[in-house]
């Protein structure tokens, strides 16, 4: 495995093949790198916004030219055998505002379209090419505790906003991931932050949370739009999600935000997933742009089949990448957002979420009796949780109807 690591000393750019040792090169960031950099993530947005793929390769193939320079680090570096993985590791906190200016270009460069020689390295069957942005310099990634994954699924439809194909989502997960016995979906209903928190609570060791809803930035930044109690817009920016994640200790290991906009830089204080992994959450996964609902899906059941299965969360997200880019190799009408997912980490991020060598949890069992409201005569069953998927709208309209009177 080649593992390369590009960061910041001083006002220098730092190649390196990690363990220390391996071959390192510098490139200075004066004014006009820097200005390269913002070009590549200028030029790589506005396609994004139009959707038009044609100055993708270009970009690729400039960056890959920036990163072998006079002294061909780059070309060394994939000299080697096995995986390609590439970290962009920054300092969580710049202090300096010259190493802010350059770790904001870092981090905002579509390093996934990496293509030396006019070629994708996400395209190589044979090499995964793994990309991930880390924040703090020094990692420490946290071993899995347990040989099984646990997920808490949660999907929010605004009432009157465009619908989301997310139980599509949610089967695709359950049937990537049939064969293997190390997963276990819970599934929140609610679609909105204070049902997650409860939900969270109760699904204490949750190793993955997943969102599903439709995001965007707004004049205070980034958010995720929610449902109220009632089924209206909740507009939750990061601050208020970070409250139901709950302490750090006892939070999700990954956070993925399927929603669109959700790695989206926005000026000083980043994008949503950034602003998770600065607060606390050790991997975080969103879109860089607006991504399609089968695309979305797709991704999502092949990124949860690696992690069941073991894979580190770089690792798994790079194997789905590939995935959508063969896809849109054979059909340029699918797959045409590959490029566009993120992988944040901070400094306990980017390893595995489960360990088949390690013992599996217990699962609680289905409940052997059911609850009666009229428990003296058994006559008036209460619902089970299984009982009320499904049925929000119904409950949501209930609750306006019961809020309107006086």
């Amino acid at each position: 495995m080649i593992n390369a690591r590009i960061g910041l000393v001083g006002e220098d750019l730092l190649c390196e093949v990690l363990p220390l040792g391996g071959h390192s090169a510098r490139r200075r960031l004066d004014a006009a790198a820097l200005e390269r950099l913002t070009g590549w993530a200028s030029t790589y947005d506005g396609a994004v916004r139009k959707d038009e793929p044609g100055p993708l390769l270009a970009i690729g193939r400039d960056i890959a030219v920036f990163l072998n320079g006079d002294d061909a680090w780059l070309d060394r570096a994939l000299d080697g055998v096995g995986e390609f993985g590439l970290e962009i590791a920054v300092p969580a906190n710049p202090a300096a505002a010259v190493e802010k200016r350059a770790a904001a270009a870092l981090l905002e460069v579509p390093w996934e379209l990496l293509a030396p020689g006019g070629l994708y390295l996400a395209l190589d069957e044979a090499r995964l090419f793994r990309v991930a942005r880390r924040l703090g310099t020094d990692p420490d990634p946290a071993p899995p505790a347990h040989g099984d994954l646990t997920l808490l699924f949660m999907a929010a439809e605004v009432e009157g906003q465009g619908q989301l194909a997310y139980e599509r989502e949610e089967a695709a997960i359950l049937t990537a991931t049939a064969t293997l016995d190390r997963l276990h979906l819970v599934v929140e209903e609610s679609g909105g932050v204070d049902g997650l928190r409860d939900r969270l609570a109760e699904t204490a060791g949750a190793d993955a949370l997943h969102v599903t809803a439709h995001g965007s930035i707004g004049k205070d930044g980034p958010f995720l739009a929610l449902e109220d109690a009632e089924g209206g817009l909740d507009v939750v920016g990061v601050g208020r999600l970070c409250a139901a994640l709950g302490e750090q200790d006892k939070q999700p290991r990954l956070v993925v935000l399927s929603a669109c906009r959700t790695a989206e830089g926005v000026g000083a204080a980043g994008s949503y997933t950034q602003a998770l992994v600065r607060a606390g959450v050790a991997n975080a996964l969103g879109w860089d742009g607006s991504v399609y609902d089968e695309e979305a899906t797709g991704f999502a059941a092949d990124l949860y089949g690696e992690l069941a299965a073991g894979r580190s969360v770089p690792y798994a997200a790079a194997a789905a990448r590939r995935g959508m880019l063969k896809a849109h190799m054979a059909d340029p009408q699918q797959g045409r957002h590959w490029h566009l997912a993120r992988v944040w980490l901070g400094p306990r991020g980017g390893g595995a979420l489960c360990d088949a060598g390690r013992p599996k949890r217990k699962r609680p069992g289905a409940a052997a009796t059911k609850a009666f409201l009229d428990k003296a005569n058994g006559r008036v069953p209460v619902a089970t949780p299984e009982q009320f998927v499904g049925r929000r709208r119904p409950l949501q309209r209930a609750l306006r109807a019961l809020g309107g009177r006086a």
